[in-house]
């Protein structure tokens, strides 16, 4: 009998900018940390460029600055651990990928040809290739691919034995949705008015997949592309301006009645170190401007 297990739920790729105002260096400076982390990692960074972003890269991050704005992109397990922190400090996320990750006992290396077969079959023999496509490889695999890649939505299910070089044990087969500008604002805010969106990941994917006529091997509740309300994710600007417009007047109204210290005691601000995140993202962007103009055109 098949057993299938579900092992991993997440956000696999963000790619996020923030348009340049007040808190920009925050967002900066977020992404300074992501590529310190990744070279405590082993993944030390090199000067690239993006869109016309200037900056750094690393195995799993791109951040990148030109004039407009800031753009941070992450992948991997980067991904898996920031993604919800740049998704709340970006003014505009343009893409999303949500991985599902699976194992099949007994050990099949087909699944991705099976599919195809049936989608084709349930496509009365119809199937356009534009709209998918199977392609297997010695090195990597077979991987069947939904959809178009200039789409608001893309698929892609793949041995991630053979894709990863057997780090991955055999019988691990990857589900992978990419979302573009049309539908991911949506999904965002969705995603990031839930603590734990392992359900919501589940979810998504498999309705996306259900509608290129693929049933998937997990149980899942459907839940179409709209947030349950109205809301749109918080970002950085908007919470400085809350605190702004609705907390200082708060703080005002209390002055009379307590010391400065109480107040900030209560807004945890007492032996913060007075760094200004602003200056961290400067300095860091002053050195990557001196690095690119060393290194010559």
């Amino acid at each position: 009998m098949e057993t299938w297990t579900l092992t991993g739920a997440h956000v696999d790729w963000i790619t996020a900018t923030y348009t340049r105002g007040p808190l920009i260096a925050e967002f900066m400076t977020l992404g300074c940390k992501i590529l310190e982390t990744e070279k405590l990692n082993g993944n030390p960074s090199h000067p690239a460029n993006f869109n016309g972003y200037h900056g750094s890269s690393s195995l799993h991050a791109f951040v990148g600055y030109r004039k407009d704005g800031a753009c941070i992109r992450l992948g991997g397990r980067a991904s898996r651990l920031g993604w919800r922190s740049v998704a709340q400090r970006a003014t505009n996320v343009t893409r999303l990928d949500i991985a599902i990750t699976t194992t099949v006992d007994p050990v099949r290396d087909n699944v991705a040809l099976e599919l195809w077969n049936g989608v084709a079959l349930r496509k009365n023999g119809r199937l356009s290739r534009a709209d998918y496509s199977c392609i297997q490889s010695l090195n990597s695999g077979s991987s069947l691919y939904c959809g178009k890649r200039s789409s608001a939505t893309y698929g892609r299910v793949y041995d991630k034995n053979a894709e990863s070089k057997g780090h991955y044990p055999r019988g691990t087969w990857r589900w992978e949705v990419e979302y573009k500008p049309d539908v991911v604002k949506d999904l965002v805010a969705l995603l990031l008015s839930r603590a734990d969106s392992t359900w919501l990941l589940m979810a998504h994917v498999a309705d996306r997949f259900d509608d290129w006529g693929i049933t998937v091997p997990w149980r899942a509740r459907s839940i179409r592309h709209r947030p349950i309300d109205d809301r749109t994710p918080s970002t950085a600007e908007s919470r400085y301006n809350w605190l702004k417009d609705v907390v200082s007047g708060t703080v005002a109204s209390l002055r009379p009645y307590y010391t400065s210290t109480e107040i900030l005691g209560s807004l945890n601000l007492i032996n913060l170190p007075y760094t200004s995140a602003k200056s961290e993202a400067e300095q860091w962007l002053r050195t990557e401007i001196d690095d690119l103009l060393a290194a010559g055109p």
